[in-house]
């Protein structure tokens, strides 16, 4: 049943009661007078007529969709004991897609709940007033409780059909975090872990004449890495009183602030992470020019001053850091610092008085250091100390992300009654993957 239609009915009836009052108006005014038109008392009785048949006409529609709301609850019911019994193999689209409709699901049974309530309430108020309008019609006069209830009808705060208008925005903490996943290399996987292989060993070549002997040379050879899927749980609860009368989405509230809280220790992790049950982040590896025998280390930059910039050529740092990076990863590459540092950045000038920074002028575009887009990784450490605290790579060659399946959620109504626990897990890792494509500033 489309709501539209439940809408018009509804609609109908307030238009035909609001003429059945103007005319019961007019005729109690005629009786006042001592003498009754029988046109306004036939069009009286035309309306209420009308009115009785139009009730009727949308108690029907109602049951209807009640009707609708019951087979979709079993639907509901169905979807969720198949989310529940998903094997570990199911898609990520497969679970979000029931996951989706039992929310939908909800959304539809809270509508209903206040078209019932609405109706309900017409329907009473309706009767009320055509019971006190016969009251006047042969009494003549009122009791205050009667009045009370035909002032229902004409409501000079918006009337009784008006519900409060709850659309008002939701307020909260802004969290800042890293854009890692925009920018880095994202890979969806079906097993525990991630591999590749490493060719890093140049092959070896020599000059012959034409009667030399030849030799055999050294063969190159590869190396395998390897990221781990690690755990993310969360198990949030709501009683089910507050997941059946709350006037908003309680359960889909509750998937979001689980979902931001995912988000924010995932990115992290990936800049600051241990690698130990977590993901293990770019920023704590040991400081070092990668080669074929040693590899996993990255590259720092000294700003020549402990926790701040140098005084006399503060921006030296950023043009050696950028001759630093290998030219075939260059044409991708892009800054990332926190907000502090940002501001700290935006101060610097050539020995020409020049700023460094560049505003950009396009919307969604982010500002420029000497030409490459500059990204706010709040995840970064601020400017102290010998900190690792602005970055300069290639994303997409240097860091990569695994995710298996993405965010599951099983709903638990039994273990902690009343409450209905969410029990939300997500399994993603990261790593480095090629460290010659990134680039750390050291603040000493």
């Amino acid at each position: 049943m489309d709501n539209k239609v439940l809408e018009k009915g509804l609609d109908d009836l307030k238009s035909g009661f609001e003429e059945f009052k103007q005319k019961n108006d007019e005729r109690l005014e005629q009786l006042e007078k001592g003498s009754e038109d029988v046109i306004t008392k036939e069009h009286v009785d035309r309306i209420n007529e009308d009115l009785s048949k139009k009730l009727d006409t949308l108690k029907e529609a109602f049951d209807q969709v009640e009707k609708d709301q019951k087979a979709e609850q079993e639907r509901a019911e169905k979807l969720e004991k198949l989310l529940a019994r998903m094997p570990t193999g199911t898609t990520e689209r497969d679970a979000e897609h029931a996951l989706t409709v039992g929310q939908q699901l909800k959304s539809f049974n809270a509508l209903i709940k206040e078209v019932d309530k609405a109706k309900e309430a017409d329907a009473e108020s309706l009767i009320a007033y055509n019971e006190n309008f016969e009251h006047a019609l042969r009494r003549g006069k009122l009791t205050p409780d009667q009045e009370k209830a035909l002032a229902v009808g004409q409501d000079p705060d918006g009337g009784y059909w008006v519900s409060p208008d709850k659309s008002g925005e939701i307020v909260k903490i802004v969290h800042e975090t890293s854009p890692i996943r925009q920018q880095c290399s994202v890979v969806q996987i079906g097993t525990d872990a991630l591999e590749g292989t490493r060719d890093l060993q140049q092959g070896a070549a020599s000059w012959v004449t034409e009667l030399e002997s030849r030799t055999e040379s050294s063969t190159p050879q590869i190396e395998v890495w390897r990221i781990p899927v690690h755990e993310l749980h969360a198990q949030p609860a709501a009683t089910q009183k507050m997941l059946d009368d709350a006037q908003f989405d309680v359960e889909g509230w509750l998937a979001d602030k689980t979902a931001e809280a995912f988000m924010l220790a995932e990115n992290t992790a990936f800049v600051s992470g241990t690698g130990v049950g977590k993901p293990r982040g770019f920023t704590t590896y040991a400081a070092g020019v990668p080669s074929s025998t040693t590899f996993e280390v990255i590259e720092q930059v000294g700003t020549g001053t402990s926790a701040a910039f140098d005084a006399t050529t503060p921006g030296d740092v950023f043009h050696t850091t950028i001759g630093k990076m290998k030219q075939p990863y260059l044409a991708a590459c892009r800054w990332g610092m926190n907000r502090t540092t940002l501001a700290e950045t935006r101060k610097i000038k050539d020995g020409d008085g020049t700023y460094l920074w560049e505003k950009s002028f396009q919307a969604n575009q982010p500002f420029i250091l000497l030409g490459y887009p500059v990204d706010m990784f709040e995840d970064m450490a601020a400017i102290a100390g010998n900190s690792l605290s602005i970055a300069f790579a290639n994303w997409r060659r240097a860091y990569t992300v695994v995710d298996r399946i993405g965010i599951r959620v099983l709903r638990d109504p039994y273990t902690s009654k009343p409450k209905v626990l969410f029990d939300t897990t997500k399994r993603v890792g990261g790593d480095v993957t090629n460290f010659e494509a990134i680039k750390l500033i050291k603040f000493g």
